[in-house]
């Protein structure tokens, strides 16, 4: 039974089972296949080798033509002169160059003959370092009163020391130095300034007769430093300004001023915003803003700010200055006219309570200090002198007063305020906002480097205004020759 059973039931569905079971189709022949087969890669490797082959003989064909080219008598010429045009070797090379976009920053450097040596040595303008400025200044001629034209203070010694001036200039065609005559920088020359503005025939006359007195000895322009003029003068010497720029200009002679650092001297004495407009360069007399003889406190001469008691007494530090200079006037670009001025010269006092040791600015002076053996000047003394006597005397103290920004030194009851390297460089910011920097009283440095290098702080003022100049990156290519 059991296999009778089984029997029927496949018998059953034997006729059924073709439906569910899948057809068998033919195969056919896909993409895939054709790029398996070898035949079909050999005509593509065969097309491609046509194709390459193609290619090199054009290429061939193309550097004959261009040898041929290249060798015909019209263009031998071309290629031999090709040849020297362009090196073999040549190397790309980058560097600085002053932007042309703004104006450069200068360094005024003013010589003064009649100031004593700071040092030992006898000081002379031949030993100024003309690449450490870009104008050197004579201090001082002056103005006679009637024949309305410059003159020789010291006759003999002026003629000879310009002539020198002159010739400083000469020996270096390429350099870019400019050379000037200080007119005035005295309170006894503020009656001579007065006459020869009094009049428009004064001022014409003097105007043409400088003219020719700078042309007659090689000199680039004038400085007039008039201290000071009065609000009663305002009008006249503004006028002779306006006419000696117009009248200079015309025969390439270069001009500027000596304005005062007081604010309201300077209102006094000058329509400011004419002057700047006027003038290129308006140098500031920022050097020499106190004096020991009278000054009742200790400071320095150019603080960058000045402390309580000496604002109290009237001096302003120099980022007030240049504050007040600012706000005199709307023009944006004021302030890159501006040079303010320092004093290479120390001041020094005679302190009213010498038991006090901290020596701090500020203190009570009962008048100035005493003279150091080189200079013999009381109230004065040379960075020469300043640096031999903390060198040879352990009983003077010396440190940078950090709100003023000024380096002190004192003893007993004699305290100095003097300019070193460190604070030239904390008038950075100053400088950074300004046109440049004007240096007096050159005869204080040292300047044969008997304690370092020659002229430390003329060199310092040179690179610190350097640094500040705008420069932009340059790229040439130059040959190298084997």
């Amino acid at each position: 039974m059991g296999d009778t059973t089984v029997t029927y039931r496949q018998g059953r569905f034997e006729g059924l089972m073709p439906l569910f079971m899948p057809r068998e189709e033919p195969s056919r022949n896909t993409l895939s296949d054709a790029f398996r087969s070898r035949r079909f890669c050999l005509v593509v490797f065969f097309v491609i080798a046509i194709i390459t082959a193609a290619c090199a003989c054009a290429a061939a064909v193309a550097a004959a033509a261009e040898y041929l080219q290249s060798s015909s008598p019209d263009t031998a010429k071309g290629s031999e002169e090709e040849v020297v045009a362009i090196p073999e070797r040549s190397a790309s090379i980058a560097y600085q160059r002053l932007s042309d976009s703004m104006p450069r920053k200068l360094v005024f450097c003013f010589v003064n003959v009649s100031m004593p040596s700071g040092s030992p040595r006898a000081f002379d303008v031949g030993n100024v370092s003309v690449s450490f400025c870009d104008a050197l200044v004579y201090v001082a001629v002056g103005v006679d009163p009637e024949e309305y034209t410059i003159r020789f203070k010291n006759p003999a010694e002026d003629e000879e020391v310009i002539q020198k001036v002159s010739k400083m200039k000469a020996m270096e065609p390429t350099s870019t130095l400019d050379t000037y005559a200080c007119v005035g920088g005295e309170e006894s020359d503020s009656a001579d300034f007065k006459a020869v503005i009094s009049t428009k025939k004064s001022r014409l006359t003097f105007i043409r007769k400088a003219a020719h007195w700078v042309q007659q000895r090689g000199l680039s322009g004038l400085v007039l430093y008039w201290k000071y003029p009065t609000e009663t003068s305002r009008t006249n010497f503004s006028t002779l300004l306006n006419t000696m720029r117009i009248y200079f200009d015309k025969d390439k002679i270069r001009m500027t001023v000596v304005a005062p650092w007081n604010v309201v001297t300077r209102r006094h004495g000058y329509f400011v915003r004419s002057l700047f407009d006027r003038l290129d360069v308006v140098i500031i007399d920022s050097h020499r803003t106190v004096d020991s003889s009278y000054f009742p406190v200790t400071t320095c001469q150019s603080p960058v700010r000045a402390v309580f008691r000496a604002r109290y007494h009237g001096q302003v530090g120099l980022s007030s200055v240049v504050d007040a200079i600012a706000s005199a006037t709307t023009e944006h670009d004021v302030l890159f006219k501006v040079v303010f001025s320092v004093s290479l010269a120390g001041v020094s006092f005679t302190l009213k309570h010498p038991h006090l040791k901290n020596g701090r600015i500020g203190i009570k002076a009962v008048g100035p200090g005493k003279p150091f053996g080189h200079t013999n000047l009381t109230g004065m003394a040379s960075y020469y002198e300043v640096v031999e006597t903390l060198l040879l005397n352990r009983s003077w103290t010396r440190f940078l007063h950090g709100y003023s920004r000024c380096v002190v030194a004192h003893t007993n009851d004699q305290w100095v305020g003097f300019e070193d390297r460190v604070s030239l460089r904390a008038k950075r910011p100053i400088l950074r906002r300004t046109r440049g920097m004007a240096v007096w009283d050159l005869s204080m440095d040292d300047f044969a480097g008997d304690y370092g290098s020659t002229w430390p702080l003329l060199r310092e003022v040179h690179d610190l205004v350097q640094s500040q100049n705008p420069y932009t990156v340059v790229t040439d290519t130059v040959k190298l020759w084997p």
